[in-house]
């Protein structure tokens, strides 16, 4: 499959099954709960795996203790990828946050240091977290593929799918999903600006939606590796 047909595909797909896109838009209503972000997760590992064997609509919504382990799996995986990213931005906010709190404690050339101080662990976070991200989405079609949490990190293999598939290729594919990720975001947060009746539509049908939308994307650019 080329890029457009891949993304052409990805969109459609939950449409294919609406009433799973639906059961999976009840968890995310519930997700501030362990249980059902679990859920949520372990659902959406479920789907890379059955894009990547080429199963065509959203697989059905079962085995409930499966998806739970599965998506402790998928936690752990992303907590592996993006602890020191997360760590870095972390250190970037508090100072930023020290010097507004502390106010007139501090000296002005005090406060712009650690105002700059705290900027740059930020974005050197944020710049590592996309470095990361585009690795870590093929270590966790790994995962979903082989049903190993091992397999999420191990990188030689994941690298020489990636290559497979030819990294100009792959980045414009991660590109490409960056932007209609962020479109789903617009859409998302508009619509849930309606009060109640617009939120309860964002999590019912928006956000699973989307996260169903990339998980087969990402089950899909992962099968032309392999």
């Amino acid at each position: 499959m080329d890029i457009g047909d891949i993304f052409s595909d990805s969109l459609g797909y939950p449409s294919k099954n609406l009433k799973r896109v639906a059961v999976l838009g009840i968890s995310f209503l519930f997700s501030i709960l362990i249980i059902p972000l679990l859920i949520v997760i372990g659902y959406a590992l479920r789907v890379i795996g059955k894009s990547v064997e080429g199963e065509a609509e959203p697989p059905a919504f079962d085995e409930l203790g499966t998806m739970i382990v599965d998506g402790l799996k998928y936690l752990v995986a992303v907590i592996g990828y993006f602890l020191i990213p997360g760590i870095l931005m972390v250190m970037g906010i508090m100072p930023v946050i020290a010097s507004i709190t502390a106010g007139d404690m501090m000296s002005g050339g005090a406060s712009v240091i650690a105002l700059l101080t705290g900027s740059g662990l930020f974005l050197l976070g944020v710049l590592l977290a996309i470095v990361i991200s585009v690795i870590a989405n093929m270590g966790i079609a790994n995962m979903a593929h082989t049903g190993e949490l091992g397999a999420a990190f191990r990188f030689g293999e994941i690298l020489r799918i990636i290559g497979s598939i030819g990294w100009g290729r792959y980045i414009i594919w991660y590109i490409v999903l960056t932007i209609i990720a962020m479109l789903f975001s617009v859409v998302g947060t508009l619509i849930a600006l309606i009060p109640i009746l617009g939120f309860i539509v964002y999590l019912l049908l928006i956000a699973p939606y989307a996260l169903i939308f990339q998980c087969r994307a990402i089950g899909l650019i992962y099968r032309e590796g392999i």
